[in-house]
């Protein structure tokens, strides 16, 4: 196979290239060294062995990686958002870019963008370049558009070129090394190839695989390819690990199109399967004859081509990171390029001040000491050295012996060394102090309030700015190629203080009423551009923004404070901040709620007020409860209490009733029983054989012939005089002569009585 519109083959193609790189400039070791010197490899190999041949240990003190990160925190405090801006100010035009901002924005988070960019920039300020790429992801469970960073050791391009974007590039080539079988699976129609390819060709017949079969003569047509070429083995192939060099190169070719020119400055290609190109043609528009850039992408395994294709894009998906390039050769560098030798100054001075800390410089004549050279030299290395000298030497005219440590030349090696380190901490530091952007006031810079550091590197994050740019054009005409002339549907997310968006895209309506069908909102006869947004979205940015707007709603009056609280509100990182804002501003504006939230709000009023009433009601009700429950607990209380009071009082009376007349016990104990009632007391309570009876006549209710009121045979236990006691409770008294008034002697009676009950309840036991 040749290439087109030269002649020659693709695997000439791709050794011409790789001819064309080795005469290019040593660039690259140059980037390489610098890195290391970021990272802290900082001593080569020659470097070691010169100072182990001089004594000197190996020391260095890192001083450009701090600073090389201390600009990647300042780019990330400064990071700004990609924005679509239309070339034509128009209302279709305007949706059509908002619509995409939101798209583009959505693919700069999920792409993995910003880490890919800010992977980039720490070459491109390091060692001068950088590169991103922008593709499509292969994994269909992943987001569709993907950005990688690449390694600057993979990609080379023609160094003829002059533009930044490369757009008058003629080729850019990239190289990885990847395992056999991942090659195997990107090209499965190449497996036989690659197993070749793995073995070196062992075993491989070429006659028996010259024959009419098609995959034999390819196989064939491989091997002689192969055998031909002269590029070194090892540059492509590692048969010991299975491993080999796959090779992407992008060529850009001129082809030669036709466009027409439409009435509003559009520009399209030519199709002639297109209708409305033929009528836009009919109409009177004529055909143009231009040569323009296409790009076609070759895979290659050494010299075989694996497959090709035509690049959806108009230029080369790979991005470059510029640091700053050379006038004259093109090569890029980066600021530690700058730095190294005062790195280099600083280790070595380092270096020199810990061997001067035990290096002594001796002056002495032949013979001054009584010890050989080698045990001199140890033992002057010492603090605590003992050098004896030979007397009859040192008495001669002209013996010399001194020991001299050069304490002025180190402490002017440490002024030195104290300068330098305080350059790189000034530098450090001037990157580290917080920032809004890199657009200062031209006073902040004439009274020195920004750093001379952050003007030497302006430069820097200029290109960084311009190169994430195209990183965004890349995304957005791939977001426009998925999107063509379908009908999409965009909602856009606002903040809390901005309603949802909803847009259609290429959205197909009746033309005034004439049954003809356009697109509303055409993505396709859009001419837009990317830019980016002035205004930064970074955490500290929105803490700036904060305590500025603080400050400024101090001095208002509390109207316009309350009308500035939601936006106050809007910097603020705390969760349910859309909940707050809203109510912030329903608080602040109520009139311009809709009808039906209106409603809404009152019903939402009704109910609230409706269980408000039933539990009030219920908790008086359940008041009420609680006290009458407290209500008849005390009456219950009263009333065994009065219980008590009246079963006292009628306990008394029955006592005084039976002291007064002995028989009505046993005859209430009689009726009691009769009734029903348990006897708790040991029968009987009076100590009788039986029922008295009294006839009428007798006197005093006593019987004839009954003693003291005792019957018969029942034995007389209590003395004379004594009346007998109707209960065990109140122990017999000696009667009183009954010589006063009957009444008096009733009261007296019933006085004792009264005495007694209390003396009983109080001493139970007498």
């Amino acid at each position: 196979m040749t290439e087109k519109n030269t002649g020659r083959t693709e695997s000439e193609l791709l050794a011409s290239i790789l001819d064309e790189i080795r005469e290019q400039p040593l660039w690259r070791i140059q980037a390489d060294k610098a890195m290391d010197y970021k990272d802290g490899n900082q001593l080569d190999s020659d470097t070691l062995l010169a100072l182990e041949a001089k004594g000197i240990p190996p020391a260095t003190q890192n001083m450009i990686g701090p600073l090389v990160n201390a600009a990647i925190g300042f780019q990330i405090n400064n990071k700004t958002d990609l924005k679509i801006l239309p070339d034509v100010e128009g209302e279709d035009t305007e949706e059509i870019a908002e619509a995409l901002n939101y798209k583009i924005n959505q693919a700069e988070r999920r792409s993995n963008m910003d880490t890919s960019c800010l992977m980039a920039f720490e070459p491109q300020i390091g060692a001068g370049l950088g590169w991103v790429e922008v593709s499509r992801e292969t994994n269909p469970f992943k987001f569709p558009y993907r950005c990688l960073a690449v390694h600057r050791g993979e990609i080379f391009w023609d160094h003829l070129a002059k533009e930044p974007d490369l757009s008058d590039a003629r080729w850019l080539l990239r190289k990885r090394w990847t395992d056999i079988n991942v090659v195997k699976s990107m090209f499965p129609g190449k497996k036989d190839l690659c197993d070749q390819v793995r073995n070196s060709w062992g075993g491989f017949d070429q006659l028996s695989f010259a024959t009419n079969d098609s995959d034999n003569i390819n196989l064939f047509q491989s091997w002689e390819i192969e055998r031909g070429w002269d590029v070194d083995e090892q540059e492509w192939r590692a048969p010991d690990n299975d491993r080999v060099c796959l090779f992407e190169v992008q060529k850009r070719e001129r082809v030669n199109i036709y466009i027409l020119r439409l009435s509003d400055n559009r520009v399209v290609e030519f199709n002639l399967h297109r209708p409305e190109h033929i009528i836009a043609l009919k109409a009177g528009r004529k055909l143009e004859s231009h040569f323009v850039s296409k790009i076609t992408t070759y895979f290659f395994l050494g010299p075989h081509l694996l497959g090709k294709k035509k690049s959806e894009f108009d230029r080369f998906n790979y991005v470059p990171f510029w640091g700053i390039r050379e006038d004259r050769t093109n090569i890029p560098y980066g600021m530690i390029r700058d730095l190294i030798f005062p790195q280099d100054e600083v280790n070595a001075r380092i270096a020199k001040q810990q061997w001067a800390l035990s290096a002594t410089r001796t002056v002495r004549t032949d013979g001054a000491v009584a010890m050989t050279d080698d045990q001199f030299r140890e033992e002057c290395g010492r603090p605590d050295a003992d050098i004896i000298l030979n007397q009859k030497e040192m008495a001669k005219l002209g013996a010399k012996f001194e020991v001299n440590h050069n304490e002025a030349i180190n402490s002017q090696q440490e002024a030195r060394l104290r300068d330098l380190i305080l350059f790189f901490q000034q530098s450090t530091q001037a990157l580290e102090q917080p920032a809004v952007d890199m657009r200062v006031d031209i006073s902040q810079v004439k009274s020195g309030e920004v750093h001379h550091s952050l003007q030497a590197i302006a430069k820097f994050f200029d290109n960084y700015k311009w190169s994430r740019q195209q990183v965004g054009e890349l995304l957005l005409s791939l977001i426009i190629k998925d999107i063509g002339t379908k009908r999409e549907i965009v909602t856009i997310k606002r903040e809390p203080l901005q309603h949802n968006k909803i847009i259609a895209l290429n959205d197909p309506v009746d033309f005034k009423g004439t049954g003809v069908t356009v697109l509303n909102n055409n993505l396709l006869r859009t001419r837009l551009r990317v830019t980016m947004c002035e205004i930064p979205s970074t955490a500290s940015y929105k803490a700036q923004n904060r305590t500025l707007l603080q400050e400024v709603m101090k001095s208002l009056p509390d109207d316009y404070q309350k009308a500035l609280m939601p936006y106050l509100a809007e910097f603020l990182d705390i969760p349910n901040k859309d909940a707050i804002i809203e109510a912030m501003v329903e608080l602040r504006d109520g009139s311009k709620i809709t009808e039906e939230q209106v409603q809404e709000r009152i019903k939402q009023a009704i109910e609230k007020t409706k269980t408000e009433l039933m539990i009030e009601l219920k908790t008086k009700e359940l008041e009420l409860k609680e006290r009458k429950t407290e209500a008849e607990i005390e009456k219950i209380i009263t009333e065994q209490v009065n219980n008590r009071i009246e079963g006292i009082y009628s306990a008394i009376q029955a006592g005084l009733q039976v002291t007064t007349n002995s028989g009505v016990a046993a005859s209430a104990d009689q009726i009691l029983h009769s009734a029903g009632a348990e006897d708790k007391d040991e029968p009987p309570l009076v100590d009788i054989a039986g029922p008295i009876t009294v006839p009428n006549g007798v006197p005093n209710g006593v019987p004839n012939g009954v003693p003291n009121g005792v019957p018969n045979g029942v034995p007389n236990s209590v003395p004379d005089g004594v009346t007998q006691n109707t209960s065990p409770l109140f122990p017999p008294r000696v009667q009183e002569d009954r010589v006063h008034e009957p009444q008096t002697q009733q009261l007296d009676t019933m006085a004792e009585a009264d005495e007694e009950v209390n003396r009983g309840i109080e001493s139970p036991v007498i």
